[in-house]
């Protein structure tokens, strides 16, 4: 069994393809208004509901390629959104979750209020590769107190962040292909993320 992280997959949401230029599931018309790059051309661009369906399989492919049914998946928060040419609204959250592989523990996100997923943890503790880590979906709401930080909410903006003794992870899917990654893949990823920082420093 493998645990796994992620976070803002936002299924069913045309708008977070715009915001984090998630472009490989636009259509070209949709592909052409991002790359001319004017904002109010951007603005009024919608996304069609073929596009948002390319992009949930995409992501839910690429999460069951990594993801086994009997592993467990930590997801910070923004699953999906509230309404969804795909689901019925009446059944969203499920209609998403029951596609993915895995036992999913699901820590609140800021959209996740509206859109059904049943999750009472704002944030949670764990113990993983021998160290405590703190899982919450902003990191502004951190605990001061643990020194590791898993989140979300800042999609494509960072994947590291050092902020005194704390060291933040975004787990979220636009800096890690869109897929769940295990903490192995984190560390190294993280340790090479400090030896530039490093090296940045000192030069």
């Amino acid at each position: 069994m493998i645990n796994w992280f992620t976070s803002d997959t936002h299924f069913g949401h045309g708008n977070i393809m715009k915001y984090c230029r998630r472009l490989a599931w636009m259509n070209e018309r949709e592909r052409k208004v991002m790359e001319r790059g004017n904002i109010e051309e951007m603005e009024d661009l919608r996304i069609c509901k073929e596009s948002v369906a390319k992009h949930d399989a995409a992501l839910a492919e690429l999460w069951n390629a990594k993801v086994g049914k009997d592993d467990t998946v930590y997801f910070l928060g923004d699953f999906c959104f509230k309404h969804s040419s795909e689901a019925p609204d009446a059944n969203v959250f499920e209609y998403y979750k029951d596609k993915l592989n895995g036992r999913i523990v699901f820590v609140a996100g800021n959209h996740d209020n509206r859109n059904r997923a049943k999750s009472i943890l704002q944030s949670c503790l764990i113990c993983v590769g021998g160290e405590q880590v703190y899982l919450v979906h902003d990191p502004k709401h951190a605990n001061p107190r643990y020194d590791k930080v898993f989140c979300g909410h800042v999609h494509e903006k960072w994947q590291f962040k050092q902020v005194g003794k704390q060291t933040f992870i975004n787990v979220g899917v636009d800096v890690w292909d869109y897929q769940p990654i295990e903490i192995n893949q984190i560390n190294k990823a993280l340790v090479k993320w400090r030896r530039t920082n490093d090296a940045n420093r000192t030069s």
